[in-house]
């Protein structure tokens, strides 16, 4: 019988920033938390925040803001 020692919780790095969730007008970006924190719960809430961005950007540009 062989011992083998698995590294199921490797050293990760933080990335030196933050990806901006909007990257153009109409483009969004739903996972710039990626390399922070990667949950299904986070990344569920980061959806609803990006769909609120979203919706609120079609509002401002059918006002004409």
């Amino acid at each position: 019988m062989r011992r083998h020692l698995w590294q199921a919780y490797p050293v990760l790095e933080p990335a030196p920033k933050l990806l901006p969730f909007r990257l153009a007008p109409g483009v969004y970006q739903i996972n710039g938390f990626e390399s922070v924190v990667s949950t299904l719960e986070t990344e569920g809430a980061i959806g609803w925040s990006v769909a609120d961005l979203a919706a609120r950007d079609l509002r401002a540009q059918s006002r004409g803001d």
